[in-house]
């Protein structure tokens, strides 16, 4: 947001009657204001980058630890899941009997 002082001297900028009154010292001071502006306005999107960024790679930690959870609880509870998936294929697909 600019100063007051700033859109005021803007505005007279634009007033053609009044731009013509202009001293240097008043076209550098809007120069400056517009540079400041320029600069806050850069300044906040790489914030908004910066923070865009941290949030991903925190979600991409959660993912990651999620997973490594996961193939822990498979790998340490293998044989139980074994048979269980296998009484559960048996109800679904029971097995011919041997003649």
């Amino acid at each position: 947001m600019r100063p007051a002082a700033c859109r005021a001297a803007e505005r007279l900028q634009g007033r053609p009657d009044l731009a013509a009154s202009l001293e240097q010292t008043d076209r550098d001071y809007l120069s400056a204001c517009r540079e400041r502006d320029d600069a806050l306005i850069a300044e906040t999107r790489a914030a908004r980058m910066r923070k865009r960024r941290l949030e991903l790679a925190f979600i991409g930690v959660l993912i990651l630890i999620s997973l490594a959870g996961i193939a822990h609880a498979l790998w340490a509870n293998f044989d139980y899941l074994k048979v269980r998936g296998e009484a559960i294929a048996d109800s679904f697909l029971p097995k011919a009997p041997h003649r």
